[in-house]
C-alpha cells in the first residue's frame, strides 16, 4: 500500500515552552541514521538512495525545506522544525521531507515502585511533510513505519528497564488531521503499533490500552 503525504499539522497536546529539544523522553536526544536503502518506483524505471535519519539535519539544511513549507501556505511554520529533533527524510542526499512528533511517558522510573504499576505514553504527531515532487511513491508509507519503531522502542525500553514480565501499558495517540493523507499515514502508525503490541503483550503477560484522540 501507498501512503502519500502531503503537510499535516497534528496534535497540539504539548507546549513548545514546555518541550526539551529531543522528541522522546525514554530515547532521549538522538544523533544518527535509522535507515538507508534504494527506492525503486512501481515501473522500476527511477532509483532514488534514501536515508531516514533523526537530529542529524542542520537548522542550515532544514531552512530551504521550511520555506517551501510556508510558501505552500501550510498552518506549519519554522517552530515545528528549527531548533527541534526531527525524523529526516533523504533523497539523494537531498533533504526532502521532515516529521516532529512528542513521546512523553509517565510511571514508576525504572525499578522503583511496584514493577505492577501502569505505565502510560503520550504521543503527539505534530507535523510532517514531504515534498510534492515526491508524493505517491511509497516515501510516506516508509517514514510512518519508522516513527511506529521509535515509539516502540520508548515503550519497550522503559518495559525491560523495570524487568517486569506483567502490568499494564496505556498509549494515548493524539492527531489534528488537515489532510487525507496525514490521516493515512497516522493511520499506518496506529496498525504497526497494534500489531506489534498484540505480539508483546501475548508473549510478556503486558496489557496493553491504546486511545486514538483524532479527528478533523
Amino acid at each position: 500500500m501507498d501512503y502519500p503525504v502531503e503537510t499535516d499539522e497534528i496534535g497540539q497536546g504539548f507546549s513548545e515552552n514546555d518541550e526539551p529539544w529531543h522528541q522522546d523522553d525514554v530515547l532521549g536526544a538522538q544523533k544518527r541514521c535509522i535507515r538507508a536503502w534504494t527506492h525503486d518506483s512501481d515501473d522500476n524505471r527511477t532509483q532514488w538512495s534514501v536515508c531516514v535519519s533523526i537530529g542529524l539535519a542542520t537548522d542550515e539544511e532544514k531552512a530551504p525545506l521550511v520555506t517551501e513549507i510556508a510558501t505552500a501556505g501550510t498552518p506549519l511554520d519554522e517552530n515545528y522544525f528549527l531548533g527541534h529533533e526531527n525524523l529526516e527524510l533523504w533523497i539523494d542526499n537531498q533533504l526532502a521531507g521532515l516529521c516532529r512528533y512528542i513521546s512523553r511517558s509517565f510511571g514508576p522510573d525504572d525499578l522503583l515502585g511496584s514493577a505492577s504499576e501502569p505505565l502510560a505514553f503520550d504521543v503527539a504527531l505534530d507535523a510532517v511533510f514531504i515534498r510534492p515532487i515526491y508524493h505517491s511513491l511509497g516515501f510516506g508509507e516508509v517514514l510512518s513505519e519508522i516513527m511506529a519503531e521509535q515509539i516502540l522502542a520508548g515503550i519497550l525500553t522503559r518495559m525491560h528497564r523495570r524487568r517486569s514480565q506483567d502490568g499494564e501499558i496505556t498509549l494515548t495517540m493524539s492527531a489534528d488531521f488537515n489532510s487525507f493523507e496525514g490521516e493515512r499515514f497516522f493511520e499506518n502508525i496506529i496498525e504497526l503499533i497494534s500489531a506489534n503490541m498484540a505480539t508483546v503483550s501475548a508473549s510478556h503477560g503486558v496489557a496493553f490500552k491504546m486511545i486514538v484522540d483524532a479527528a478533523y
